[in-house]
């Protein structure tokens, strides 16, 4: 085998995989491996015949891996449980007037009285002024809590990111119930990373200006927090954001300063090299090993090594290589984004750089060279990038190919200037000014490129085949997967295949008449998103009413462009409470949005005036709507809306009784949307009612709502609760009953994140987004129709094939 470690990575990313999404049984697993290993020793020669048994080992070995890092924390044994921790704070992760966050490393716990040394990371949330550092050691009080996942589907994964590096749980306390027991506690190798972070950070802010300091410092530590949120969407707009992490190019760069000083000095060469590689993972332990300097101390070491032994090396079966040991060590860094792009954009430069220089030729040298590495790498990382960021830079390429010199010059003046921060201050403060030119020469043409250059593309974020479908395409194209190798009869009857089956495709979305409606988990608010073959409508959109997260930014937003909405043909808004609202004005501002429907004009209301102004600056209708009043989205589906009914402001002044309450109508089924409607308009409207399938719970299941008599006249089979953590205590548990009473299924947001209801004629299907793991069979059983499609699709592809071939054979031998 050529490259024998791309199947062995590859196997074991497998593995890998399969562990994180669906439960294993390790038992039969562990029964089947040691099988396996048997029948490989005795049995069967090392052959390609071997090769099905020894995937299936690696597949086994990389799910083992992956079951020991998801079942590694004890801390989880206790969350819920009052404990007394002793631990050691590693590192300051964020620090504000009002609240701190910390990583903390346990040494021990205390439980009714029983003491038990536990060393495991976990993440400390202090509120109050006192500030701790690295290296003090702590006792407090607490309550554990599990670390939170995303609960809509394709948004950040706080979960993941987390046990990545190791930590399963978080909590949070009072400063005053800290009580600090010791001091500089770090080892060795702690300390001496803490000191050169504390030396990078010193030395670019007494020589650099503060916004050319904070972006040496992000550079050269691989950190973002140093600069503001602008700042990296610049970057990022330009496809420049790997210039911001740490990366192969700083080991590359490290390592040749370091050889040239050495070489110069008269050092011998195998000393030389082994003191470089000395220094660089050095480096990397500094700043914490992130994946893709990882990935970079690993390939470049092997290469040291090759070229001290003077044997050959494989580019790509190095790189896997070095995937193998990344996820050897810690499984789940396969989902980490750093060490996807990282993995992805050196894999592109391999693959495609010398298939696009070969399209330049004879013109294939010089500046057309680093233009084509360029290139590789940015149409390699598109699918990745889009799937996290949801763009495409259009100058891109141009970027890279212009600042990318610079910020390699930049690199390279700023170790230097750290080198000299050693040796005399003054001396970096004088390099500290040419950096500076050089520095602002990059922000002026970075600034410029930012004015000139249109607006990145948005693009949704694209599911796994459609990566597949791209990656294929792109090795097409550059004849690195030859097509020419198969008989032009079987590319031809694979073209018309796939050209029957495009517009076989296109003719069942165009007469789809299915519905779904999503209720999005904003957490203590709602919004709830239509789609139909006609349109996509929201109904609310959320809005935080508890601390400072943003809802409308961090969930609504993204995930409307990560499912590819980018229009919404119209936005129902049921009342001006900013948990149903607050959000609105940003996806103006971000979405084109046809159309707002209200339920009245509350003139005192600062949300409304808001969104009145905005809507008048983007010529936006604002339509009221009255009860009585029906909107027709398609010939099956619309909207008869309920309430506001007559004169609502001479029996009630609350907001929550203006809500927008409609029937939403398909076929013979109905959805009542009720907003946060109270007693008051239960009663007035009960007679407009008439019994309803599917019920959104008024008011987030408050006791002001959801009476008996109300309840009864609707009489709904399925119930959905959108409600978050509150201190209202909502739902309540008197409501739960009287649903529960009536036989009504409950869903609820805050347990089952976004809830899906998906329609057509003759079917319902009801779905949630957080649910335990499933196990293969019951995967298999649950996509049924998606596999029998699939096996259908290949035996049709198949048959077809052969039909083709048989009759151009036929038809020739006839011309004959």
């Amino acid at each position: 085998m050529k490259r024998p470690f791309v199947f062995i990575a590859v196997s074991f990313a497998c593995g890998i995989v399969f562990s994180y999404f669906f439960n294993l049984n390790f038992t039969t697993l562990k029964i089947i491996f040691g099988i396996l290993i048997l029948i490989l020793l005795f049995f069967i020669k090392f052959d390609k015949r071997s090769l099905i048994i020894i995937f299936i080992l690696l597949f086994i070995a990389g799910a083992f891996n992956t079951y020991n890092k998801l079942n590694s924390s004890y801390l989880l044994n206790y969350v819920g449980s009052q404990i007394n921790i002793r631990g050691i704070i590693k590192e300051v992760t964020l620090s504000s007037d009002e609240k701190k966050r910390y990583i903390l490393d346990t040494e021990e716990i205390r439980i009714k009285g029983q003491r038990h040394l536990i060393k495991e990371r976990m993440s400390l949330n202090v509120v109050g002024k006192n500030e701790l550092s690295p290296g003090d050691e702590i006792y407090f009080p607490c309550d554990l809590k599990e670390v939170k996942r995303n609960t809509n589907p394709k948004l950040f994964n706080y979960k993941l990111y987390m046990m990545t590096r190791g930590i399963y749980v978080t909590t949070t306390v009072r400063d005053y119930n800290l009580a600090e027991t010791g001091k500089e506690k770090l080892n060795r190798m702690e300390y001496l990373s803490l000191k050169f972070k504390d030396k990078v950070e010193d030395t670019f802010q007494r020589t650099l200006s503060p916004s050319n300091g904070n972006l040496m410092k992000s550079i050269l530590l691989g950190e973002y927090d140093y600069l503001k949120e602008d700042e990296i969407l610049k970057y990022r707009e330009l496809g420049l954001a790997h210039i911001l992490a740490a990366s192969g190019q700083h080991i590359g760069i490290i390592s040749f300063i370091i050889i040239k000083i050495l070489a110069y000095l008269g050092v011998e060469r195998k000393i030389n090299i082994l003191i470089t590689s000395f220094i660089v993972w050095m480096y990397g332990m500094f700043i914490g090993f992130p994946p893709s300097i990882l990935r970079s101390l690993i390939m470049f070491s092997i290469i040291l090594y090759s070229q001290m032994s003077f044997r050959r090396y494989d580019n790509i079966n190095t790189l896997f290589f070095a995937m193998l040991v990344i996820l050897g060590y810690n499984p789940l860094f396969l989902f980490d984004i750093g060490f996807q792009m990282s993995f992805i954009a050196t894999l592109s430069l391999f693959v495609f750089t010398s298939a696009i220089r070969h399209k330049f030729y004879p013109f294939s040298r010089g500046l057309l060279s680093s233009l084509s590495a360029i290139s590789a790498i940015q149409v390699g990382i598109i699918p990745v990038n889009s799937y996290y960021f949801n763009n495409i830079s259009l100058v891109s390429i141009l970027a890279n190919f212009i600042l990318l010199p610079l910020f390699s010059l930049i690199l390279i003046g700023g170790f230097f200037l750290l080198i000299f921060s050693f040796i005399n201050m003054n001396i970096a403060v004088y390099a500290g000014k040419l950096l500076e030119a050089v520095m602002n020469v990059q922000n002026c043409i970075s600034d410029v490129l930012m004015e000139a250059s249109p607006k990145p593309f948005k693009v949704f974020s694209p599911n796994v085949s459609e990566m597949i479908i791209y990656y294929f395409l792109l090795l097409s194209i550059f004849r690195i997967i030859r097509l020419d190798v198969f008989d032009f009869r079987i590319r031809k009857a694979i073209f018309f295949y796939s050209l029957i089956l495009i517009l076989f495709s296109s003719i069942l979305d165009f007469t789809d008449k299915s519905m779904r409606v999503e209720f999005i988990d904003v957490g203590q608010g709602d919004s709830i998103l239509l789609r139909t073959n006609n349109g996509n409508y929201l109904i609310d959109t959320g809005g935080n009413i508890f601390g400072d997260f943003d809802v409308g930014e961090r969930v609504v937003l993204p995930y409307l462009v990560k499912e590819g909405i980018f229009n919404l043909s119209g936005v129902f808004i049921t009342h001006f409470d900013e948990d149903h609202c607050k959000s609105l004005p940003l996806l103006m501002e971000n979405m084109d949005i046809d159309k707002i429907y209200i339920s009245h004009c509350p003139e005192d209301n600062k949300i409304f005036n808001d969104m009145s102004k905005k809507a008048a600056e983007k010529k936006i209708p604002l339509i009221e709507l009255k009860g009585g009043d029906n909107i027709y989205i398609d010939d099956k589906i619309y909207i008869n809306v309920i309430s506001p009914k007559g004169d609502l402001s001479s029996r009630t002044d609350k907001e929550n009784n203006f809500s927008l309450v409609f029937f939403l109508n398909y076929y013979n089924n109905k959805i009542l949307f009720t907003g946060d409607i109270e007693k008051e308009v239960e009663e007035l409207i009960i007679e407009d009612c008439t019994p309803a399938d599917y019920l959104k719970v008024p008011h987030h299941g408050s006791m002001t709502s959801s009476t008996d008599e109300f309840i009864k006249k609707l009489s709904p089979k399925y119930a959905f609760i959108c409600v978050g953590q509150n201190s209202y205590n909502h739902p309540h548990e008197v409501v739960l009953e009287r649903y529960k009473e009536l036989g009504t299924k409950l869903y609820r947001t805050d347990e089952m994140g976004l809830i899906t209801l998906e329609m057509d004629r003759a079917n319902v299907i009801i779905d949630y987004f957080l649910k335990d793991k499933m196990d293969l069979w019951e995967c298999i059983i649950k996509y049924e129709r998606e596999i029998n499609f699939g096996i259908i699709y290949i035996l049709l592809e198949f048959i077809f094939l052969k039909i083709y071939v048989s009759l151009e054979k036929e038809l020739k031998y006839y011309e004959l």
